[in-house]
């Protein structure tokens, strides 16, 4: 029979592995800081980099669909949107009927029309995605005064499915909530709906807890009606000029 660890190894091992996991924190801190985003002030970025941030950053995570509708649970990441931006996605929509008359054929159980995904999480309360939608004329100083305050996190390109709840928003606060590697959960306790370019987007306030650039990636996890969205978020990524 194998002996159990001793006290001894175990505490070198858990030394070993959370000197691992600084090391690794500090390379991808390195790597990012060589991203125009750090490298140049936000009056100098170009419309292309503004949408890189908004649309594919470490505060801006493409967002995996989940249609739990027939309780299967089969992941979509491509699901579409009302708007044009976004990765093409092959995977059928899952034929619902979010709305009276809906047209096109849309029903149970798949869709034969291939969609763009431009399904994406966006940590809106981060400082450089507030610069970047200043950029773009959609300064909020209310949203500013409460990013020290919450969270701010932002479904942008509303899954067509679930498009009719933008008018019931307090559905998507119901079943929202960042789910931290510690264990602990943060339940959403505002929602607002507010314009974006091209779109409307859903934002959702979470109370401000203490995450470290050295913590493990956090998840956002909403659930809508018979979707659920998902993203995860890696703070050792989300560091910006130094903070």
């Amino acid at each position: 029979m194998t002996a159990p660890p001793s006290r001894t190894s175990t505490q070198l091992m858990r030394s070993t592995w959370m000197r691992a996991s600084a090391l690794a924190a500090i390379a991808v801190s390195a790597l990012f800081a060589g991203s125009f985003w750090n490298e140049s002030s936000p009056e100098q970025w170009t419309s292309t980099q503004i949408e890189e941030l908004l649309g594919d950053s470490p505060w801006a995570r493409p967002a995996e669909v989940k249609f739990l509708g027939d309780r299967g649970g089969s992941s979509l990441p491509g699901l579409g949107s009302p708007s044009g931006r976004g990765r093409t996605s092959r995977t059928p929509l899952p034929r619902t009927s979010p709305w009276p008359g809906a047209g096109g054929g849309i029903g149970f159980p798949y869709a034969k029309k291939a969609f763009e995904s431009d399904v994406t999480l966006v940590w809106t309360s981060a400082l450089p995605i507030r610069q970047a939608l200043a950029r773009q004329g959609v300064h909020d100083e209310l949203r500013d005064v409460r990013a020290a305050d919450d969270y701010i996190v932002t479904i942008d390109g509303l899954p067509l499915p679930l498009a009719p709840l933008a008018e019931t928003p307090d559905v998507f606060r119901q079943g929202a909530r960042l789910e931290l590697k510690d264990g602990s959960v943060i339940h959403a306790h505002r929602v607002e709906v507010r314009p974006r370019p091209g779109a409307a987007g859903i934002e959702l306030y979470f109370p401000r807890a203490a995450i470290s650039e050295h913590d493990k990636p956090l998840q956002v996890r909403i659930a809508a009606g018979d979707y659920v969205l998902e993203a995860k978020f890696k703070p050792a990524e989300m560091v910006y000029r130094g903070r």
